[in-house]
């Protein structure tokens, strides 16, 4: 086997700590893909687990570096043929963008989307990358959303992907990839015939799966954040003359039925 795990930081600062390779490493998984966060998992064998920590980040090298993690939780656990391991898991460091949100208030109207991404993406690790030509995002509210989240909403907007680049710490959207080579026709079905072009077939039924992004189907509080991170919607401070503090939470006034009286906050 010839990875090598490098230790880091939680910030991404490389750590004086001896690497794991060779023997080190039983063994090592990762799994990842568009639009999602990438997982991983390792083990080692107990004796040379001393620097697996919660919180750090692991570079993994064969021999070029392919992945960055972050370890969130490790066990000791006894393999099949009896001797005492580690069992590592974590995620990829892209879940910075599942951790933290954009906060309140996060509203765009008619933004050129590239400038879209680059406010999401402002503070973290992950900056903007490969980001597609698309439309100038219309009025949109992201109140509280995560990052990621907010990421893959604005790619869906355009039927693109969303992808995370560990090697260079970018975020790219866009197409990606190459035409499949498929190609749908309208033809008569009782003048074809599969001597005519064997890479022709018939399509018995086609379903096209679509989003309307119009529609919502939850209710977002809105109110004073704190907490580390900003995560925490909190009421404290709340007083008659400080209303920012207060929680609301707003409903439709009427529902469709003019004789109701409107629903205060």
């Amino acid at each position: 086997m010839t990875l090598r795990i490098d230790f880091y930081s939680a910030a991404g600062a490389k750590l004086n700590v001896p690497p794991l390779a060779g023997v080190a490493i039983s063994a090592f998984e990762y799994s990842g893909g568009v639009g999602k966060i990438g997982t991983f998992s390792l083990t080692v064998p107990a004796g040379e687990g001393t620097e697996v920590q919660e919180g750090r980040q692991i570079w993994v090298y064969d021999p070029d570096l392919f992945f960055k993690g972050v370890i969130l939780t490790h066990e000791y656990q006894e393999s099949t043929d009896g001797k005492q391991v580690v069992m590592v898991t974590g995620l990829g460091t892209e879940a910075e963008l599942q951790w933290r949100s954009v906060g309140l208030g996060l509203v765009f109207e008619d933004e050129p989307f590239a400038d879209a991404v680059d406010t999401v993406l402002s503070g973290m690790t992950f900056s903007a990358g490969t980001i597609d030509t698309a439309p100038n995002i219309a009025a949109r509210r992201f109140d509280g959303r995560q990052r990621w989240d907010a990421l893959a909403a604005m790619a869906d907007l355009n039927n693109y992907l969303l992808r995370a680049d560990h090697l260079n710490n970018v975020i790219d959207i866009g197409a990606m990839g190459d035409a499949s080579g498929l190609t749908f026709t309208n033809r008569r079905a009782d003048i074809l015939t599969l001597t005519d072009n064997p890479l022709t077939v018939p399509v018995a039924r086609v379903k096209r799966v679509t989003q309307a992004v119009d529609i919502w189907n939850k209710v977002i509080p809105v109110g004073q954040i704190q907490g580390l991170g900003g995560l925490l919607l909190t009421l404290s401070g709340v007083t008659a003359d400080n209303v920012d503090a207060v929680t609301r939470l707003y409903l439709p006034s009427n529902n469709g039925v003019d004789n109701l009286a409107s629903v205060s906050p």
